[in-house]
């Protein structure tokens, strides 16, 4: 198994030794509201925050990227209550940290100026990934599969659907 954001890069021998190639695209909006749900599974939100709105602020973002804007999110809070622990020792007064953090909006903002999509706007490189997949790729026109059975014994239209593998 081989996986690369380059494989116009790869050696035409080591494309013959590849025998399925399947592009994985980038999220798409549902895609990318249920990968922050995964992401953020674990975390408590605000009810202000709204992981639609977030999936569709973050169009070229990767699954990859989504994880680093979760992380910066949680960052940005964590940050945030460390600030607040510390004035309040600088003014002398007691701070007690939450028992559990909450993502509000406002660090998911913050999350969103400091973390961009891996792909340029230009999209070269995504442009690329795509006429290579349209060349050499799974639904390519240049390689016809015969159908069959396991491990490439047998025609299915001869089986007639019975799947024996004895006659009686």
């Amino acid at each position: 198994m081989v996986a690369t954001n380059r494989p116009f890069d790869l050696d035409d021998a080591v494309l013959r030794r590849l025998p399925r190639r399947i592009l994985v695209d980038l999220p798409t909006v549902d895609d990318r509201r249920e990968i922050l749900k995964i992401h953020l599974a674990a975390e408590i939100l605000a009810p202000s925050v709204s992981l639609q709105s977030l999936a569709e602020q973050t169009t070229l973002f990767s699954g990859s990227d989504l994880k680093n804007l979760c992380v910066s999110t949680a960052l940005a809070c964590v940050r945030e209550e460390n600030a607040a622990a510390a004035e309040a020792k600088a003014e002398e007064r007691s701070f007690t940290f939450p028992e559990k953090r909450t993502l509000e909006e406002r660090h998911f903002q913050k999350a969103l100026q400091e973390i961009t999509a891996s792909i340029s706007d230009d999209m070269s490189s995504l442009i690329a990934i795509r006429k290579f997949d349209e060349k050499y790729g799974e639904k390519s026109g240049g390689r016809k599969r015969k159908p069959h059975w396991g491990f490439g014994i047998g025609d299915p239209a001869e089986s007639k659907g019975t799947g024996r593998v004895r006659a009686d």
